[in-house]
């Protein structure tokens, strides 16, 4: 028997050109699509600041507040997160935008929980009172008192113990 070996090649001797090329094609179309992205959060940036503005004023001024606040603490570190946030002022508008609508969604979850528990005791709540029930348990809780259990009776009374026969 002889032993053959076999060697499958998929588009031939020029695979490596035709994976650089896929690499360069791939690099193409996310550059494309990140420039069309920043396109578009830069239409939208007048927009999405005025909203914030109305939504949430206080995200605009504690964003910078917090850049002010960089300042005082490293004057090299808020000069870069100056010029990140005016390069990167569509994205960190589109951020603001994000974060006033989340501030708001908690703020309207918290305004109907806190009507939802004053309305809970503000109403009445429905009930049957049932005079038969309420007896049995008066009766059983009268029983209940009567009966005295000792942690460690004699070794003559554990027979009589009045707790066995509770569970008979």
């Amino acid at each position: 028997m002889s032993n053959k070996n076999y060697q499958y090649r998929f588009g031939g001797p020029f695979n490596w050109i035709i994976a650089i090329v896929a690499i360069f094609v791939v690099i193409f179309l996310v550059t494309q699509l990140v420039k069309i992205l920043w396109w578009l959060a830069a239409a939208l940036m007048p927009i999405l600041l005025i909203a914030t503005l109305i939504i949430n004023r206080n995200v605009v001024f504690d964003f910078v507040k917090s850049i002010r606040n960089l300042y005082k603490k490293s004057l090299p570190t808020g000069i870069i997160a100056t010029v990140l946030t005016v390069v990167g002022f569509p994205f960190v508008t589109l951020f603001l935008f994000g974060k006033a609508m989340l501030f708001r969604k908690i703020d309207k979850i918290k305004k109907e929980a806190e009507t939802e528990n004053e309305n809970k005791f503000g109403e009445y709540i429905e009930y049957e009172e049932v005079d038969s029930f309420t007896k049995l348990l008066n009766e059983q809780k009268k029983q209940e008192r009567k009966i005295r259990i000792d942690i460690d009776p004699p070794k003559e009374d554990r027979n009589n113990n009045p707790y066995n026969k509770l569970w008979e």
